[in-house]
């Protein structure tokens, strides 16, 4: 038995991570998911041995190795050591070299580190060769490991494979390397075919549609241009229904019968592999059979003399290959030449439709948009293009990809200079563009969160802006929101207290930002002035009440913060928390964060048994005034969890601060009786401030934490 799994052991370890065969998809290619699923084949073929060796390592006085076992590379060793122990010191040590090529470096210590105790009582030393090698690796590696934990764990940063997750996910072909593979077959890499034609046919017999179909039409171009040595009619007509966008659902079903009849016969052998094969869905196999049983026709599969019905229908989906093909060159495509080929190639109405099913139209009322109304109308080919670039660009920003945004803006604002057009309007989208250009770098700054000296030009062209004096036609209020947080993330606290609101829609952002930047002077940061604290009190629950209130001048406040009773001079709860969002001041955050746990624990006042734990609590008022009481519990807690949320994104901030909220979010979650969560941030507070549990410096006054934390966990337990 040991014999057996030692052998399948080496097989799939060398079959895992030496053979370069058909069908394995180098990590560099850039199809991210068809290669996982790829890869992931193949390691399911390994786990299942090392489970099994695991087991022998874990129960191995109960098994007998007989003496014919031995492997004929190994020599007889020492009488005192039998070979049964040598045998399960082999297996540790190639179960150690896979967990250490799967980066899984604490099991692979552990193996390791049992071969390295019996190691001195065997003769023959060239098989564990390269353990000194792993071991210094893996102390190296673990000390460095641990280190890293606690530092982004303090710092609230994301573990680096999941960065490296979230970076691999952007990464894809470029439009212009696809463009090149349909006029130049020989490009095309032997693992992007393969890939291509897997993710085709796991969409097919999956019955999902695929996710990007320039991969398909990639393929298909290519089979086409190779004149179909590989591939027959019929399927190459099968898969020309799965490279178009929208599928008939009745196709899609005929369609998969026949695929699976054409693996059933091995006609795609040549593409995926003799070893491909899906389990059926009907019956659950507990032993694996061969691919050729696997596939089995239903009930409403056809023959292969109906395959000219197939083909008949097949052939009126395929007429659509040319606007597909200018669908995902206008979608993928960031070169002016291709883009302007592709405007030219298609019709008018055609051109007109296709881009609104692209790109469409939400109603927006922002000026740039109609502006390029106004220019389409009159320079039909300028304005699509533009449009396209200026609508491209804002889904790079919102995918966070700004420096590609960044590019389609610039290349949009050069074509337009280089016009030299005397036009008003010419002028005016000119302007629009070089403010989302500006848009999309604020975002990118704070994003970084970190201001370097070649930062500077870009808050020289912030700060211009902020002086210009704006018009209601063409003010740009999220820009204005995300450059006042990028002065107060920069803590320039002259400039905002001289900024003057050239229009009256743009004065709630500028009085509240100035009241943000009168935090940042204040001499002790954890204490507020009364005065400080007061007027931001009421600016905010003025912000949040849900109707304002028509009141005389005699039934004002007495605070210096002038009322707005009209509602269209102070800013919604949406806006506020979009201002909010662009913030990365950790004072200002964290004050702001307690101002709200306080309204909030005020509203929720019959709710609430415990004291909600705040560093600014002592500033804040114990009782609202009645033109607050209309707040709405569920509109606060919406916007606490928001800010909250977008608080632990932060990458760069202090670790006192967010143990302190992450404390306070935990009172919030206990008030309401969410224990599970109340429990999870007590714990993350108290990791944080002890720097993972390695310091005992939790403070005296601290007690109601631990309280709490035995309240939390009590009522779970009591509810289960």
């Amino acid at each position: 038995m040991c014999k057996k799994k030692f052998v399948v052991l080496r097989f799939c370890l060398n079959d895992f991570f030496s053979n370069r065969r058909a069908g394995y998809v180098n990590p560099l290619q850039h199809m991210r998911e068809p290669n996982e699923n790829v890869i992931q084949m193949a390691r399911t073929k390994v786990r299942e041995s090392v489970q099994a060796l695991e087991a022998l390592l874990e129960n191995k006085s109960l098994i007998h190795i007989p003496v014919d076992a031995r492997v004929s590379s190994t020599r007889k060793e020492k009488k005192k050591f039998s070979l049964q122990n040598r045998f399960f010191v082999q297996i540790a040590f190639d179960l150690g070299m896979i967990y250490f090529h799967e980066q899984n470096f604490s099991n692979a210590l552990s193996m390791f580190r049992r071969v390295q105790e019996v190691r001195q009582e065997l003769r023959s030393m060239s098989y564990f060769s390269a353990l000194d090698g792993y071991l210094a690796a893996l102390q190296t590696i673990e000390q460095n490991v641990q280190l890293k934990i606690k530092d982004r764990f303090v710092l609230g940063i994301p573990p680096s494979r999941a960065s490296i997750e979230v970076h691999n996910q952007t990464k894809q072909m470029t439009m212009a390397a696809r463009f090149r593979l349909e006029d130049r077959l020989e490009i095309g890499s032997p693992q992007y075919k393969v890939v291509s034609a897997f993710n085709l046919i796991r969409c097919l017999l999956d019955g999902k549609h695929v996710a990007n179909p320039q991969f398909a039409f990639d393929y298909l171009e290519t089979v086409r241009q190779e004149k179909q040595r590989t591939i027959d009619h019929f399927a190459f007509s099968l898969l020309n229904i799965f490279s178009m966008m929208k599928i008939d659902e009745r196709e899609k079903k005929k369609g998969k019968c026949f695929l699976q009849e054409q693996i059933r016969l091995g006609y795609f052998s040549h593409l995926i592999g003799s070893t491909f094969s899906i389990p059926n869905r009907r019956t659950r196999l507990s032993l694996p059979v061969q691919r050729s049983f696997l596939l089995e026709r239903t009930n409403g599969s056809f023959c292969l003399n109906d395959n000219h019905h197939l083909v008949s229908s097949l052939n009126e989906i395929c007429l659509g290959s040319r606007a597909l093909k200018c669908q995902t060159r206008l979608l993928h495509c960031n070169e002016p030449e291709i883009l302007t080929q592709t405007i030219k190639e298609m019709d008018t109405n055609e051109l007109r439709s296709t881009l609104n099913e692209l790109f469409p139209l939400v109603g927006s009322s922002m000026p740039i948009d109609q502006t390029l109304t106004m220019i389409t109308n009159t320079n039909h080919l300028l304005g699509q293009f533009i449009r396209i670039f200026y609508e491209k660009a804002k889904r790079y920003r919102s995918d966070r990809q700004f420096g590609q945004s960044r590019l389609l803006l610039t290349q949009a604002i050069d074509i337009l200079t280089a016009i030299h057009h005397p036009d008003l309007t010419m002028s005016q989208l000119l302007k629009y563009l070089h403010y989302e250009r500006l848009f999309v770098d604020l975002h990118e700054g704070l994003s970084r969160q970190i201001f370097a000296d070649q930062d500077n030009h870009l808050w020289e062209t912030c700060q211009s802006f902020l002086m210009e004096n704006h018009s209601e036609n063409d003010v740009h209020l999220e820009l204005i929101a995300i450059a006042l947080a990028y002065a107060l993330s920069r803590e320039k606290v002259t400039f905002i207290q001289s900024l003057v609101p050239s229009v009256r829609r743009l004065r709630p952002y500028f009085d509240l930002a100035k009241q943000f930047s009168r935090l940042l002077t204040n001499e002790n940061p954890s204490q507020l002035r009364s005065d400080f604290a007061r007027d931001l009190w009421e600016r905010i629950c003025e912000i949040l009440v849900e109707k304002p209130l028509n009141l005389s001048s005699s039934q004002h406040s007495r605070s210096r913060v002038p009322s707005t009773n009209n509602y269209g001079e102070r800013l919604s709860v949406t806006e506020f928390e979009q201002f909010i969002e662009h913030l990365t001041q950790p004072i200002i955050l964290h004050v702001l964060f307690s101002l709200l746990s306080r309204v909030y624990s005020l509203v929720l006042l019959e709710q609430s048994h415990i004291e909600i734990y705040s560093d600014y609590a002592r500033c804040w008022p114990t009782s609202l005034d009645y033109r607050h009481r209309s707040i709405r519990p569920a509109t606060l807690g919406q916007l606490l969890n928001n800010i909250f949320q977008h608080i632990e994104k932060l990458k760069y901030f202090p670790s006192t601060i967010r143990s302190s909220i992450y404390r306070t979010q935990a009172d919030l979650h206990l008030t309401v009786q969410q224990n599970t969560s109340a429990m999870q941030f007590y714990l993350t507070s108290i990791g944080i401030e002890t720097n993972l549990f390695t310091s005992s410096n939790l403070h005296q006054q601290d007690d109601s934490l631990i309280r709490n934390l035995i309240k939390a966990t009590l009522q779970l337990g009591n509810a289960y």
